[in-house]
This record gives structure tokens, sequence and C-alpha cells, in this order.
């Protein structure tokens, strides 16, 4: 069996352990957890998309339609190491060992955060809300590095599904500047999403993140693993995460 497809059989292996896992976790709470969800997003309003202003934000609970984009199918906005955007910067070979993200309501954040690389796609392109940047360190020792990416969907429910997997080395993406959990949709209303990822000896370290604005999330490349989680998701948007 390939590497690639050993780890998305052992991925999808680990993931249907956690939804069961979940299950079990939170069945007896069903009731109640729906009666909080409910109480923390108000009654969720499906509108038609429009445009929101950089800077401008909106309720979470305002969830966007997606609009017309056009005949394109995809555009790779960005990789880690390959200068596929003129304004990007590479930051040549080894793995990438930590990420970390900074939310703002201004586009002030620079090309750096401490010893963080910024990666210059800001992930509400499109959807209006606050300026989010994701960043990241890459290390020479693989033994530090993550191994996998995954994107959760709708508030920490999801997400405390990786996390209460028995023995679980998965970790929610933080934000830069409180450590709080860095929702990608911040400002622009739609589902939160929470990035994901783990430090696993048994996979091999990850080179190479790419950031891909697409009309579908069919889109695949060759070698490529793909998240199929539009980060903008009910928020007007259409970026999603790719790793190698």
């Amino acid at each position: 069996m390939s590497k690639i497809n050993f780890r998305k059989a052992i991925k999808t292996s680990f993931i249907v352990c956690s939804v069961i896992t979940a299950s079990c976790i939170f069945s007896c709470n069903k009731k109640e957890d729906a009666k909080v969800k409910e109480s923390e997003m108000g009654e969720i309003k499906r509108v038609a998309g429009f445009e929101l202003a950089k800077g401008d934000t909106i309720p979470k609970n305002i969830y966007r339609e997606k609009p017309v984009f056009g005949n394109e199918d995809a555009t790779i906005l960005f990789t880690t190491e390959s200068k596929l955007k003129t304004t990007g910067v590479t930051s040549g070979g080894c793995w990438i060992s930590d990420l970390t993200v900074s939310i703002r309501r201004d586009n002030t954040v620079g090309d750096w955060l401490g010893d963080y690389q910024k990666i210059p796609v800001d992930l509400n392109e499109g959807a209006g809300g606050k300026w989010i940047y994701m960043f990241y360190k890459k290390s020479c020792s693989s033994s530090s590095c993550i191994t996998d990416l995954e994107v959760s969907i709708g508030k920490d429910y999801t997400a405390r599904s990786y996390l209460a997997f028995p023995n679980s080395l998965w970790k929610v993406v933080t934000a830069y500047w409180d450590d709080s959990w860095a929702d990608l949709n911040d400002g622009a209303g739609g589902d939160y999403i929470y990035a994901l990822y783990r430090r696993n000896p048994q996979f091999n370290p990850i080179r190479d993140i790419m950031i891909v604005s697409a009309n579908s999330s069919t889109i695949t490349y060759t070698g490529w693993t793909k998240i199929p989680v539009d980060l903008n998701r009910n928020a007007h948007g259409k970026l999603y995460f790719y790793f190698l």
C-alpha cells in the first residue's frame, strides 16, 4: 500500500473510531447539548449571499449562501514552499512543526509573529469580517513535526470529538496572542471553523500546506491530501486546505 493510501486508510479508521467515541460520550446529553447549542447560536438565519466589507463583522447565527463565482474551477493561492503567489515567500525545505493564527480587525499583522512565518492569504478572503492569517514554523527534526491536519465544523462540539478520543494527539490551532481556539470564520458569520493538527510518529511529517480557492470540494491535486471543508462554510467564501 502506498504511503498516501496507508495514511488515508489509517486516518479513515481514526475518524470512524472518533465519531463512535464522540457519539458514546455525547449521546446521553444529546438533548441538553442541542439546547446549549441553540442558546449559544440563537436562531440561525439563512440569507442570500451578500458582500461584507473587511473589518465589518456579523453574528455567527447569520448563514450567507455561497455566491456564484464564475467558471474557474480552482486557483492555488499559496503553498508554504512554492512561490505560487507573488506576495508569497518560501521557507525552504524540512517540515511544518507548529501553527498559529492571527485574527485582527485591521490588516496590520506583519510577515512574522515571533519565529512564526506568515501564509499571506486572508482566510476570510471573499467573506469579509476580520483579517485572519495562519503562521507556521518549520523544523528539520521530523520527530517534532506535524503529521496530520483536520478541520472541524460547528462551535466546539466536533473539535471535542477529536480531543476526546483515547490517547488523542490532536490539538486545536490557537490564536497567537491569547492562545484561544481560532475560529477561521471569525467576524464573517457562518459556521465555527477550527483547524486541528497532531504529531503522530506513525506517519510522515507534513512538508507543505497549500491554500486553494475553489468552487467545489472535489478538486484534487496529485500527491496532495485535501481537507474537504470550506474554510468559509456558510460565510460566502471558498477556501480549502491541502497538505503534502
